[in-house]
């Protein structure tokens, strides 16, 4: 469904959104447009309005939505409240329907634990299948948020929830909280309903910061992590996080794990760090895909080819060591396998190890001008001698492999432009637009964030 620029206008209007030609006005919008890992999500302005001021304002996504055959999926990507007429209509025309709210916040939450009966409602509700949240660590408008405390007991509370994400923190614009002053959160008054067996399918935690032990203490008390088949850690740098996941939790279920880890300060010296990162990885049920990006040693890359290489699917090492030799020794079934290589024709007998079941091969493409600079220089080669190299990298590989690929995606140094080629189909090309800086391709993605969940891409603008 598509909205006209005339739709558009009257929905903002009618919510008392006023964005108007001044540059001021626009630019502020601009601002409060965020991009996060979970897709895009927009804040331009967010406003105080009356529950039938909403519900007026909606109405006509309302209608359409009850006037759809069998919604499947239904993605909300705002930072305002999900209004209550959506709700009402997913929940009577489309019971099925999996509700994502992608920025997740109570805005009537208060110190003594109250919330309004609608978003009691929302989170109860049987449709709420995804949610994301972003902490504010240091208060809100210059007062204490308790969202996070309240979140807790959301994962509880909804039956249906099943991928959660916490983002990573946010500063307010007035900061003001007086910890001394505040006296805590007592909970939810009345309390939020219990469900006595709850578990998650995905967890991702994002924090922004370092992830402590206690953050996965505090999760466990609501939610069964053992039961968890796609685990997404970020900044790990206490080997005790390492050591506690290895002691008190036993990942039953556990298909995908992303780590993103760095040893810091008095943390302890990066021997044991490995360590206990090896304990984890060794005592972990076999795995179908493993990401692992920040520290590693070979001795990592070691373990996750040992232990989970029956089974692999699908690697990601960022920065990927020298063990490719491993991959094609322990990892029969790999299908899929990012790395990087020199745009230099020395190079390019090494980008594909005699893997028979690789299928699908994506290189980062370097420059050699690149390599041992603390800065890398802005090069961009010409297509012609790019497209040139990812044809002689394609007909290397399908004359080393038994099975040929069936498809190999090349990204050009800097991340000017990245070339498809396919088996048996026409070779597509995308480019990037420069703007006078050093575009070079981000080597940690989340492109498998939320598996087999829609994607939401749109804008009001």
């Amino acid at each position: 469904m598509s909205l006209t620029d005339k739709e558009k206008v009257q929905i903002l209007d009618r919510l008392g959104t006023h964005l108007d030609d001044d540059k001021s006005k626009r630019d502020q919008a601009d601002a409060y447009q965020i991009r996060s890992e979970l897709g895009p999500i927009y804040t331009p302005v967010t406003w105080s309005a009356s529950e039938e001021q909403v519900n007026e304002g909606w109405g006509p996504l309302a209608s359409v939505i009850e006037k759809c055959n069998n919604l499947t999926d239904l993605i909300w990507s705002c930072e305002n409240q999900f209004p209550p007429c959506l709700l009402r209509a997913i929940e009577r025309k489309h019971p099925n329907c999996r509700l994502h709210l992608r920025l997740f916040r109570f805005h009537s939450l208060t110190a003594s634990g109250e919330v309004d009966g609608y978003e009691r409602e929302l989170v109860e509700s049987f449709n709420l299948h995804s949610i994301s949240v972003r902490p504010f660590p240091n208060g809100l408008n210059g007062k204490p948020d308790y969202n996070m405390d309240a979140f807790y007991h959301v994962l509880n509370a909804a039956p249906n929830l099943k991928h959660v994400s916490i983002l990573p923190a946010s500063q307010s614009e007035e900061l003001g909280r007086s910890l001394a002053e505040d006296d805590g959160w007592k909970g939810f008054q009345p309390p939020l309903r219990s469900l006595e067996e709850r578990s998650l399918s995905s967890l991702m935690l994002l924090y922004g910061h370092e992830l402590k032990v206690e953050d996965l203490s505090k999760l466990s008390k609501y939610t069964d992590l053992s039961k968890i088949r796609f685990l997404t850690l970020e900044g790990v740098t206490d080997p005790e996080v390492f050591t506690y996941l290895s002691k008190n939790v036993t990942f039953a279920s556990l298909e995908m794990l992303d780590i993103h880890s760095c040893p810091q300060g008095d943390r302890g010296d990066s021997t044991s760090f490995a360590a206990a990162f090896s304990s984890l990885l060794n005592n972990l049920e076999p795995l179908k895909d493993v990401r692992l990006s920040g520290y590693l040693m070979n001795s990592l890359v070691e373990s996750v080819v040992r232990r989970h290489g029956q089974t692999l699917l699908n690697m990601t090492l960022h920065p990927l060591d020298d063990r490719r030799s491993l991959c094609g020794l322990y990892c029969p079934f790999f299908a899929r396998r990012t790395g990087t290589t020199l745009l230099d024709k020395y190079y390019f007998c090494e980008v594909c190890p005699d893997l028979h079941s690789l299928r699908e091969l994506t290189l980062h493409f370097e420059d050699m001008r690149d390599v041992g600079r603390e800065y890398p220089v802005t090069f961009y080669p010409s297509k012609e001698t790019f497209h040139s190299a990812v044809e002689e990298v394609w007909k290397m590989i399908q004359e080393r492999k038994e099975k040929p690929l069936s498809a190999l995606h090349a990204i050009a140094p800097a991340g000017l432009c990245v070339f498809t080629k396919t088996l048996g189909t026409s070779d597509k090309e995308s480019s990037i637009p420069i703007n006078g800086h050093d575009k070079r391709p981000t080597y940690r993605t989340h492109e498998y964030m939320f598996r087999a969940l829609p994607g939401a891409d749109f804008d009001l603008e």
